[in-house]
C-alpha cells in the first residue's frame, strides 16, 4: 500500500472516515430511538419537537455555511469538506423526523382520493 500513493491517500485522509460516521450517526440515533418507541410510546411527541428543531436548524446552517463560503471567499476545498458532513447529517436526521412525525401524527400523511379533477371539483 506504501508503494501506491494514491491508495495510501485515499485510506488516510480523514473526509472519508467523518462522511461515514455523519451518515451512520442519525441512522444509530433512529435505531435507539426505535427501541424507545416501542418500550414506550409517549415519548415520541416530545422528540418530534426536538427533530423538528435539529432538522430546520441543519437546513439553514446548510445554507448559512453555503452563503459564507460564497462571500467569504473561502476555498472549494474548505467547502466541499464540510458541506456533505452536514448534508449527510441533514439527510438523516430528516427521514428520523419524518419517521416519528408518521408516528405521532398518521392523519397529517392520509390524502383524499382525488377523481382526477384537482384542482377544482368536478361538476355534476
Amino acid at each position: 500500500m506504501l508503494n501506491n500513493p494514491i491508495v495510501y491517500r485515499v485510506f488516510t485522509h480523514p473526509l472519508p472516515y467523518q462522511w461515514v460516521l455523519a451518515t451512520v450517526f442519525p441512522l444509530l440515533v433512529w435505531a435507539v430511538l426505535v427501541k424507545l418507541a416501542r418500550r414506550s410510546p409517549g415519548i415520541l411527541p416530545p422528540v418530534l419537537q426536538w427533530l423538528r428543531g435539529l432538522a430546520w436548524g441543519l437546513w439553514f446552517f446548510l445554507i448559512l455555511w453555503g452563503l459564507y463560503c460564497l462571500f467569504a471567499g473561502v476555498g472549494s476545498g474548505v467547502f466541499f469538506t464540510v458541506q456533505p458532513l452536514i448534508f449527510a447529517t441533514l439527510g438523516g436526521t430528516n427521514l428520523m423526523y419524518h419517521w416519528v412525525r408518521r408516528r405521532v401524527n398518521p392523519e397529517a400523511y392520509v390524502k383524499e382520493p382525488n377523481e382526477g379533477w384537482w384542482p377544482s371539483k368536478r361538476e355534476i
